[in-house]
């Protein structure tokens, strides 16, 4: 985007020819969160800037979630809270929440990036830089692609007993039941039938065209993935791969894509992110990533510091 073209309106907004409200050259930061703690509030700290905006879900489990210390953490950017919705791991509700914090920044306005992140994720760079990286490529959409070849169509179909449950390894019987009413109503439920499904983490820095794009398709994404499993790695993938080439990805599938979206992530031996400790100072300190996951600062309180005194 270049702010140079848009007219300004005095307060810092400014206008474009088809009278959408532009924030300038700020960017949307999406927070997904479910843990009202320290880690949070560092990450707001580190992300206050007033080139920034913030816009937070908090999972409606959390019942002693207080806004009034979000607030408390911010000086410079404008924070904002979308309507909260209880999140299921893996189930549709996790799309749910995403198009819930895309839809509440494209409605206040238009942001030359829109950075999806966890509560638990920090940014690694200052925001100095972390602008000056992403004004600086051209447009390109931070989305990961990963396996492209493989077939996810059984992912999509049936799982409604997932989608109420989520992941336990507590409801074992429960995932076998839901995988096999899941085979059986794939025979008759075809949602993806002629998409070609795409796979990759759900976290992603994009731009303006892709989050609105993603908007006005809303009601698309419900109808193919609302009896999803884990359909929160599918969407995005699916619906930007499937406009041909209207996206402009910077890594495409089938290349080295560990910097596809920026993010710093160790994943552990059960396939989860590890929780960073201040043994990887180092490998952040020289990471050319931008962000990274995750942090918890009940279990190591020190690299959660570390890491916002080294951007801020």
């Amino acid at each position: 985007m270049n702010c140079d073209k848009n007219m300004s309106v005095g307060d810092g907004t400014v206008m474009a020819e088809d009278k959408i409200v532009f924030t300038g050259c700020k960017h949307a930061y999406l927070v997904m969160a479910h843990k009202d703690d320290e880690t949070l509030r560092t990450l707001l700290r580190t992300l206050d800037d007033p080139r920034n905006d913030i816009f937070i879900h908090m999972d409606a489990k959390n019942t002693g979630w207080d806004e009034n210390r979000a607030l408390a953490s911010i000086d410079k950017a404008g924070i904002f809270f979308v309507p909260r919705i209880s999140v299921t791991w893996g189930g549709y509700s996790q799309i749910a929440c995403e198009l819930g914090l895309l839809n509440a920044a494209v409605d206040k306005g238009r942001y030359t990036y829109y950075h999806l992140l966890s509560g638990q994720d920090l940014p690694i760079k200052s925001q100095d830089r972390i602008h000056s990286f992403f004004d600086s490529c051209g447009g390109k959409e931070f989305v990961r692609f990963e396996n492209h070849n493989r077939d996810y169509g059984s992912r999509i179909g049936g799982h409604v007993i997932w989608n109420a449950f989520g992941k336990s390894k507590t409801q074992i019987f429960l995932r076998k039941v839901d995988s096999l009413l899941a085979r059986l109503l794939q025979l008759y439920r075809k949602p993806a039938e002629g998409l070609k499904l795409m796979k990759g983490e759900n976290w992603f820095s994009i731009t303006d065209e892709l989050a609105r794009y993603v908007v006005e398709n809303a009601s698309l994404v419900r109808s193919v993935f609302w009896d999803s499993m884990c359909g929160d790695e599918l969407f995005l993938q699916t619906f930007a791969w499937n406009t041909g080439k209207r996206f402009d990805f910077y890594r495409m599938p089938g290349e080295d894509n560990t910097d596809g979206i920026m993010r710093m992530i160790d994943w552990g031996e059960d396939e989860s992110p590890r929780v960073l400790s201040m043994d990887d100072l180092d490998s952040i300190s020289d990471s050319k990533m931008m962000f990274a996951r995750k942090s918890d600062f009940e279990i190591d309180s020190d690299i959660v510091r570390a890491v916002e005194q080294l951007v801020c």
